[in-house]
């Protein structure tokens, strides 16, 4: 009977230390998930300021026919590329995020930390995004606009429509 006793004693020590170790290991997972998480959304939230700035440069600089700021399109088609790479690694972090519902081990606070981290992350991501693209568009808009055109115009929508007719 002792042997017993001891043997449960002893296989109930293991399981405390194994289950502490587990649990901390778990909050030490969660903390770096949520510390890493909300770094990356501040990375983001700083190219989006930068992209602002870069966009409201691009429109405000001063247009001269025949000047573009991207002639060969390489920096649309840049922008393009990383906007893609972008849109995969948004879906990637927003399956990540569904993984936090699946997995038992977590508790609701904890849930609710890594939720906020990855919406927090999520947000400054897809800004990113948005700021690429507006930066994108600046870049064509200006450089359509830096287009010689030899017309004055059209005196009428139906003097447009009659021109896209060939009347």
């Amino acid at each position: 009977m002792y042997r017993v006793v001891e043997t449960t004693s002893g296989q109930i020590a293991s399981l405390a230390v194994s289950s502490e170790t587990s649990s901390l290991a778990l909050l030490n997972a969660i903390e770096q998930t949520v510390t890493t998480l909300s770094a990356v959304a501040q990375v983001f939230d700083a190219y989006t300021r930068v992209l602002g700035e870069q966009r409201d440069y691009i429109t405000a600089s001063p247009l001269l026919v025949g000047q573009y700021i991207d002639p060969e399109d390489k920096a649309v088609e840049a922008v393009s590329r990383v906007t893609t790479s972008f849109c995969a690694a948004y879906q990637k972090l927003e399956e990540q995020r569904a993984s936090v519902f699946e997995d038992a081990r977590l508790q609701a606070h904890h849930s609710e930390a890594l939720l906020d981290a990855y919406d927090m992350a999520l947000a400054a991501l897809s800004g990113m995004i948005d700021a690429w693209m507006e930066v994108r568009s600046a870049i064509i808009t200006r450089d359509l606009a830096a287009e010689p055109r030899d017309d004055e115009g059209f005196a009428s929508v139906d003097a447009l429509l009659a021109d896209l007719h060939g009347e």
